[in-house]
C-alpha cells in the first residue's frame, strides 16, 4: 500500500519472495525470531522491505511507536537513501491520515519520533557508538569490500566484534539481507562461525538440492529445476545474457551460492 508513496511513477509488481521476507520479518516482531539473515537476488525489494517499510509497519499498525532503529549499509550513499526513504514515507500525507507518529528532534540522517522511537543510519564500518531495538545490515559490504583481502576482513572484525553489542537488549533483534558476493563474506562468515541466525536464502534459479525451508514454517514454493524467483521483472533472457557475462559473479549475487556448480570456466555454448 505505500509504494506509491515512494515509487509514484513504478508499477508495484508482488512476488511470493516478497512474502517470504515479510513472514520472516513479522516473526521478528512477533518474537519468534531475533536473528535473520536473508540471502537474495539483486532487485529482490530488499532495502525498501527491511529499512523502510517494515520500521514503519512496526511504528504504525504494528502499534510500536517507541522502537528504536539503527540502519546500516556499505556507504554514505545507501545509508542516505534509507533515510529519506524512511522519513519520507513517515511525513506522508498518506501516512499521518493513519498512523500520526510525529517526527522530532531531526538532524542530519538520524530523527526521532514523539513517542521515544528513533531511527539512525551510519555506514557499516562506524557503527560504534550506537544502539537500537532493531539492528538493520542492509548490504553491509559492497563488491569492492569483498574484492579486498583488506577490506573484507576489516567488514568481518566490525561484524564479530561490533555488530552483535550494537542491541539495546537480549530481546533487541539483528536483520541481515544481502547478496552473495565472495566465500568470505558475512554470510559466509555467519555459516563458518555456525552463528544462531534463521536463513532465509532465495536463488533466482530454483535449486532442489538447496531448497530453503525456515522454523517458522516456510519453504521455498517453486518444484521445478530452474523456475526463476520472479519473471515477472527478470525474464529467462536477461538471466542467460547475465550469466554468460559471468558465472561466478552470477552464481553469487544470483545463486546466493559464490562457487558456481559447474565451475568458472567458459563455456562453448555462450559463443
Amino acid at each position: 500500500a505505500a509504494w506509491g508513496v515512494l515509487e509514484p511513477g513504478t508499477p508495484f509488481v508482488d512476488g511470493w519472495h516478497i512474502e517470504a521476507i515479510c513472514r520472516h520479518l513479522e516473526a521478528i516482531t512477533d518474537g519468534k525470531i531475533s536473528r535473520l539473515l536473508v540471502s537474495v537476488p539483486p532487485g529482490s525489494m530488499k532495502s525498501y522491505l527491511t529499512a523502510t517499510f517494515w520500521p514503519a509497519w512496526e511504528w504504525g499498525p504494528a502499534g510500536l511507536p517507541h522502537l528504536r532503529y539503527l540502519a546500516t549499509s556499505y556507504g554514505q550513499d545507501p545509508v542516505k537513501r534509507n533515510s529519506i526513504r524512511m522519513r519520507t514515507l513517515v511525513s506522508s500525507e498518506w501516512y499521518q491520515q493513519r498512523w500520526p507518529v510525529k517526527l522530532v528532534r531531526e538532524a542530519m540522517l538520524n530523527f526521532d519520533n514523539s513517542l521515544a522511537g528513533s531511527y539512525q543510519v551510519v555506514p557499516f564500518t562506524s557503527l560504534i557508538g550506537m544502539r537500537g531495538d532493531r539492528v538493520i545490515l542492509d548490504d553491509p559490504q559492497s563488491d569492492d569490500d569483498c574484492k579486498s583481502d583488506v577490506k573484507r576482513e576489516e567488514s568481518l572484525r566490525v561484524f564479530r566484534e561490533v555488530v552483535p553489542y550494537r542491541v539495546n537488549s537480549d530481546t533487541s533483534a539483528i536483520v541481515i539481507i544481502m547478496q552473495r558476493l565472495h566465500v568470505n563474506d558475512i554470510s559466509g562468515e555467519i555459516e563458518r562461525l555456525r552463528l544462531p541466525y534463521e536463513h532465509l536464502m532465495i536463488p533466482m534459479e530454483f535449486e532442489a538440492d538447496r531448497a530453503c525451508q525456515t522454523s517458522i514454517g516456510w519453504h521455498d514454493p517453486r518444484k521445478t529445476e530452474g523456475e526463476l524467483m520472479c519473471p515477472e521483472r527478470f525474464s529467462r533472457e536477461f538471466l542467460e545474457s547475465a550469466k554468460s557475462a559471468g558465472s561466478f559473479a552470477y552464481a553469487s549475487q544470483q545463486q546466493q551460492r559464490p562457487v558456481p556448480r559447474s565451475g568458472g570456466m567458459f563455456k562453448r555454448e555462450w559463443f
